[in-house]
Parts: structure tokens; sequence; C-alpha cells
């Protein structure tokens, strides 16, 4: 079993760029009023077990901290927990 920790802090690149989702759709984008860069902070924590050698189960569990961008949008977005299990078969 292995335990692996991680911590994040998230900027804006600039006063005008947004944040954006995996295909590349932006999702928050204030530019003109929200001049904060400080989009929050992520915590994550992982745990990895390894069943034998051809199958593993990992869990992730992050917490992610709203900063003053994502608080000063319209509307306001706040703090989130997201959980992950995966489990992997190697062949």
């Amino acid at each position: 079993v292995k335990l692996k920790s991680a911590l994040a802090f998230v900027w804006r690149y600039s006063l005008a760029d947004g944040i954006y989702n995996p295909g590349g759709l932006i999702i928050v984008k204030d530019a003109g009023y929200n001049n904060h860069r400080f989009v929050g902070t992520q915590v994550q924590q992982t745990v990895a077990w390894s069943l034998n050698r051809y199958v593993s189960l990992r869990g992730i569990y992050g917490h992610f901290f709203a900063g003053s961008y994502l608080r000063n949008s319209k509307p306001e977005r706040l703090d989130t927990d997201f959980f992950t299990a995966l489990l992997s078969f190697i062949f």
C-alpha cells in the first residue's frame, strides 16, 4: 500500500483569462470586472494498493478551496470535494 499527498496553488495566467473544461470550452470568464488572479488551492490524497502483479486499486480524494477569483465571480463558486476510485488490470 502506498500513500501520496499533493498540494497545488492555481492562478490565472492573465486578467483576461478564464477557467476551461477538459474539452477547451470556457466555464468561468469574468474579464472586465473580476481583477483577482488566485483561483484556489487543491489538496489531494491518494492511496494505491497492488493486489498482485496484474491488479491494482487506487482511491483519490481531493478538496479544492476556492480562491478570490472564484469567490468574486458571478455566480460565486465555492469549495468542492471529489473522489475517484480506479481498478486497473495489466496483462
